[in-house]
């Protein structure tokens, strides 16, 4: 039996997102690949804005952490509290830490200086010089607030309710591999083909078994979006076929 989350620490994830090579952890590589790997280079430069960097860690980490929990669902992995809570946390301060520097662009820290041996960042425009920097920050807590949401689904379905329905996913749609109920909430698993346009028979799937929520996560055990059922509305953060 093993315990679940076991997520790289958030400066294994900043570290991993700020270096130029990829890491060896293949979860980490995966769950880098898919918050990060989109970015323009106009978001890249805001990494060196130490607030920034510590959301998209967190959302790293977080990635990390869904990923493991679909790998470890039915393998009767135990949850350990602390790690759950300590990740919480930390995601939690990252966004709050984020927001205070939305309002107060004078607030942002000093970057940290670089590793023995590695290259001296190149001097990074003011924050406040940045015109489209705001709205990127809110994004980017969006995402980490997404992820959060998601997290405790995962930890409510795959380990801590006694009562998870199996429902049968071929009404659903065809790319819609499993879905798993526990009350009013739903961890839904799509295949990689799935796209939005394909959401009509999946909320009609869960509204007849009353559903409200459900998060999408892709076969690979990646975080795909938050569904909120009764609106029919999807807060997703990645394409289904971005890789």
């Amino acid at each position: 039996m093993s315990d679940w989350p076991r997520s790289p620490g958030l400066d294994a994830c900043r570290a991993a997102a700020l270096a130029s090579a990829p890491p060896e952890d293949p979860t980490l590589l995966a769950a880098l690949r898919k918050v990060a790997g989109g970015l323009a280079s106009s978001e890249r430069a805001l990494l060196v804005v130490p607030e920034y960097a510590d959301v998209l860690a967190a959302r790293i980490a977080l990635e990390c952490a869904l990923a493991e929990g679909a790998r470890l669902f039915g393998a009767g992995a135990s949850v350990d509290e602390a790690a759950v809570d300590a990740l919480v946390k930390s995601a939690a301060d990252a966004t709050e830490r984020m927001r205070l520097l939305d309002l107060d662009p004078s607030a942002a820290r000093a970057p940290a200086p670089p590793a023995e041996g590695e290259p001296a960042e190149q001097p990074s425009p003011a924050v406040d010089a940045a015109p489209d920097a705001g709205p990127r920050w809110r994004l980017a807590v969006l995402g980490v607030l997404l992820a959060l949401f998601a997290l405790a689904t995962v930890r409510a379905i795959f380990f801590s309710a006694p009562l998870v329905e199996e429902l049968n996913a071929e009404a659903a749609g065809a790319d819609v591999a499993a879905i798993r109920i526990s009350g009013t909430t739903a961890a839904v698993t799509v295949r990689s083909g799935w796209q939005p346009a394909q959401l009509q028979p999946l909320l009609s799937a869960l509204r007849l078994r009353g559903v409200t929520s459900a998060v999408l996560l892709l076969d690979s055990g990646a975080g795909l979006g938050q569904l909120d059922v009764e609106s029919g509305k999807l807060y997703a953060a990645f394409k289904a076929d971005g890789g």
